[in-house]
């Protein structure tokens, strides 16, 4: 069977989506491990993070953070957020 090219770009960004949604479930599961239950918003944005770069580099403030604050300053800006004293829209 002959498949589109198109068709091989879906299913190579299915599984990156894929990867990044493992990694940002995993890391989540560390931060519960580690605290608790962790709350909603955190979830959110943990979840929302689709560049699998991003949360690999997440892995080690999420093992090595004191509180889930700490964690939190580790993120990195949403999308869209503006970057403070940079001027970077």
């Amino acid at each position: 069977m002959i498949q589109s090219q198109q068709v091989l770009e879906w299913q190579a960004e299915a599984r990156i989506e894929g990867k990044a949604v493992g990694k940002a479930e995993t890391l989540l599961e560390m931060l519960e491990a580690r605290f608790g239950t962790v709350p909603a918003d955190a979830v959110e944005r943990v979840l929302s993070i689709r560049d699998v770069d991003q949360l690999k580099r997440l892995v080690v403030p999420a093992v090595r953070c004191a509180s889930l604050d700490e964690f939190r300053a580790a993120l990195p800006p949403e999308e869209g957020q503006r970057l403070s004293g940079r001027g970077i829209p």
